[in-house]
């Protein structure tokens, strides 16, 4: 098997991909608790379901990078 040295820009969209998830849930938290006066409740919806969705997704570009290694 020949090792092939991983191309780090697939790294660097993946934790791009990873901020830009989390910061768009973030602010869409930030957005909902001043419209409707309720903060932190939909900061901290927001920041959780950020975080999950940025993490599923890098987990995605994880499987898919070790599949292509392979």
């Amino acid at each position: 098997m020949k090792y092939r040295p991983p191309n780090l820009m697939q790294y660097a969209t993946a934790g791009i991909e990873f901020l830009a998830i989390f910061g768009l849930m973030v602010m869409a938290g930030l957005l909902l608790d001043r419209r409707f006066d309720s903060l932190p409740v939909w900061t901290i919806v927001g920041t959780v379901l950020g975080f999950a969705g940025g993490v599923h997704r890098l987990v995605k570009i994880a499987r898919s990078l070790d599949v292509k290694r392979k």
